[in-house]
This record gives C-alpha cells, sequence and structure tokens, in this order.
C-alpha cells in the first residue's frame, strides 16, 4: 500500500540518517584528535555567537520531535534562525578539519580548537574557509542557508568535546 510504502521509505531514511550521523561523529572525533594533537592551543571558553545577524534560537540541544521525515530527534546543536546570507563566523580560533558536503547537513564547517574541542557549522549556503586553513575568532567561515536535511534557513552550532556533543549553550557568550 501507499501508506506502508511511505513508512519503509521513512524507516530506510531515519537509518540512513543515524549511520551517516555516526560516521560524520566518528569522522569529526578523528580529526579533532588530530587537530588537538598537532596544535595543543585554543580552550573551551570564551566563544562567541557563531551568528551575529541573529540570536533567535528555534530548535534546542537534546530530544526533540523530528522536524523533516528521517531527522534525528536526539538534536546534538542548536538552531540558529536567520536570514539566508547571514554571516556566520568561527566562535574561536582554531584550524578548519572539515569544510564539505553531506546530504544531511548541507554545507558544513568543523573547527578543531585543540584540547579535544571542535564547533560545528551546518546548513551553510555558502562556504568561505578550506580544511587545513586556520580561523580566527569572529571570522566569516560561511554564510546562512538551507542545505541538507533543513527546513529553512538557519545555522545549526554544535560542540564536540573529545568525540562527545555537548550543548553549545554552555560556551557561547
Amino acid at each position: 500500500t501507499a501508506s506502508g510504502d511511505q513508512e519503509e521509505y521513512e524507516r530506510q531514511l531515519a537509518e540512513q540518517e543515524k549511520l551517516l550521523n555516526q560516521v560524520e561523529q566518528q569522522i569529526a572525533a578523528a580529526a579533532a584528535a588530530k587537530a588537538a594533537a598537532e596544535d595543543g592551543d585554543g580552550g573551551a571558553s570564551g566563544f562567541v555567537w557563531p551568528c551575529p545577524a541573529s540570536h533567535r534560537i528555534t530548535s534546542y540541544f537534546g530530544p526533540r520531535s523530528a522536524p523533516v521525515p528521517g531527522a534525528s530527534t536526539d538534536h546534538k546543536g542548536i538552531d540558529i534562525g536567520a536570514a539566508g546570507g547571514s554571516h556566520i563566523v568561527a566562535a574561536a580560533a582554531g584550524r578548519v578539519t572539515t569544510s564539505a558536503y553531506s546530504g544531511s547537513a548541507g554545507n558544513y564547517v568543523v573547527i578543531s580548537h585543540g584540547n579535544g574541542v571542535s564547533t560545528v557549522y551546518m546548513h551553510a549556503s555558502a562556504l568561505y574557509v578550506s580544511e587545513g586553513e586556520k580561523v580566527e575568532q569572529g571570522q566569516k567561515i560561511a554564510a546562512v542557508g538551507s542545505t541538507g536535511f533543513s527546513t529553512g534557513p538557519h545555522l545549526h552550532f554544535g560542540v564536540i568535546v573529545y568525540g562527545n556533543y555537548v550543548n553549545p549553550l554552555n560556551y557561547v557568550r
């Protein structure tokens, strides 16, 4: 039946996103560990707000209802609603470990800040930095967009500490 096909499609989509999230976490953790070993600088305090144009949080860290079929119900960051094209800035100085595209995250950037701490910026319309590039706190790294699994223009901002996602609101000022 059509409803059975839809349910099977949504189940497969959710399974694929779960696997993709696991792979992305492993990649981010490995990149963070590598960069922390290379840099040894940075820290977890004093992060600036990553989207100066907006402080409107549309989805918080932790359990939530899936905004689109197949999206995660365990939200590993915060969503900041902003106009498409608004600047996304590095929350702290560090090294870009990933600047790429994925089906769920869309255009995204991962920055290692040393000491096992990385930040993740997802759903960008444009990326302004490349893998391996050093960035300064407040530097423009991307533009707000709605790429990947997204319901509208926003920044998904995440903080990873030694491979585990933590609440970003404990880090930004």
